[in-house]
């Protein structure tokens, strides 16, 4: 019996330029494919041109990956489109993807899936149309949370993006409700898997001795963009407000427009974008994770994090609250900074009750990302929508 032949078009994907880049991508991809689905990544990359490739490290990145490879044993391919910095804000952009992605000349798929919102599933739709197939829309955060209803030709796409899909899920309840409210069309909630990460008390020792951190040292875990939309500027603030010899912050992540000012935090290391398994390490060396964003839809780090009993630190924001409630992590309100330093206060000198909070999230999580699950009722999808096509 022939394979479903299925195209997901996403905006990155793990590779050796960066294995980082859309890490829950890749988990859920290994997952369907394993589902006997022969699924194709595509990926769509700007074309870096000199001097960009000099001034900044993402476009350097972007020069660096490969045209196509197996990854995890999925075929990934990384089509070249032109843009200019800041061209995805225009209408245009979905189409010069599309138009990067045809150019290879690929055979038709029997579905298309996009995920995120513009530009990447907008030439997801297009591409569907083009190749008279169905098309399957997911949207994960940021891409819905930041729409701007205001760009009148933006907005349009957006809603094209939406009309034109057989199946829209979200990541979230919270990004389902937003999708439902710009657009009329009802989400359905679709969890991205986290695999569950094992705690090492043999990688904690490893770890505080590598960065020269006592014992009875507490070590905060910030993982995510050095930015002020991360709440990287609110964090800075707590921890000068803290100024406690023996608390430690560890952040690692993208460089972002809030690095200066973390770089310039007492007691701060940072450790630049690390590889997935150095920062599960990080995980067991760490006391706490904190995330204080200004928007997100469900982070993976949380996931993690929660599935490894790490106790979390995080904002009543997105998805966030799906997740987390008062009996199993710490909240508090986006960019309060006298609630995020008294909380980081509590876990410092209540670290058993901290605990005790990171095992209920723990059991709480447990099961409820599995990969495996997730495919199959996705591939049952893909199955359901070809035949109604």
């Amino acid at each position: 019996m022939k394979k479903l032949s299925v195209y997901w078009v996403v905006s990155n994907y793990p590779g050796a330029h960066n294995w980082q880049a859309g890490l829950f991508y890749r988990h859920l991809a290994e997952a369907v494919a394993a589902e006997g689905i022969a699924l194709t990544v595509i990926a769509p990359v700007p074309r870096s041109v000199w001097p960009l490739t000099l001034l900044r490290r993402r476009w350097k990145q972007y020069a660096m990956a490969a045209d196509e490879a197996y990854i995890g044993g999925v075929f990934v391919v990384r089509p070249r489109y032109l843009t200019l910095p800041r061209d995805s804000r225009r209408p245009t952009a979905a189409r010069n993807v599309a138009a990067a992605i045809a150019r290879r000349s690929m055979p038709a798929p029997d579905l298309v899936h996009g995920f995120g919102a513009f530009p990447i599933s907008r030439a997801a739709t297009l591409l569907a149309q083009q190749w008279n197939v169905p098309c399957m829309t997911t949207f994960i955060g940021s891409d819905v949370n930041n729409m701007r209803t205001d760009n009148e030709a933006l907005f349009n796409e957006f809603l094209l993006t939406v009309s034109s899909s057989r199946q829209v899920y979200a990541v979230s309840k919270a990004l389902a409700s937003r999708v439902a409210s710009l657009t009329g069309k009802t989400a359905e909630v679709m969890y991205m898997p986290a695999k569950s990460v094992e705690f090492s008390e043999t990688e904690r020792r490893r770890w505080r001795q590598q960065w020269a951190v006592p014992d009875d040292c507490f070590v905060l875990l910030f993982a995510g963009n050095i930015s002020s939309a991360k709440g990287v500027m609110e964090l800075s603030a707590a921890l000068a407000n803290l100024d406690n010899e023996n608390l430690i912050l560890i952040a690692c992540g993208n460089q972002g427009d809030a690095l200066s000012t973390l770089e310039q935090t007492r007691k701060t290391k940072y450790l630049g974008l690390l590889p997935h398994d150095q920062l599960k390490s990080c995980m067991s060396a760490a006391d706490a994770l904190v995330l204080p964003s200004h928007a997100e839809g469900i982070p993976g780090v949380i996931k993690e994090a929660g599935l490894m009993g790490l106790p979390v630190i995080a904002t009543l924001v997105g998805g966030i609250p799906e997740l987390l409630d008062d009996s199993n992590a710490s909240l508090v309100d986006a960019g309060d900074v006298e609630a995020l330093t008294k909380v980081i206060a509590w876990h410092l000198h209540n670290r058993e009750e901290a605990r005790e909070k990171a095992a209920s999230l723990k059991e709480s999580l447990t099961g409820k990302f599995d990969g495996g699950v997730i495919a199959k009722q996705l591939v049952a999808a893909y199955c359901e929508k070809k035949a109604e096509y």
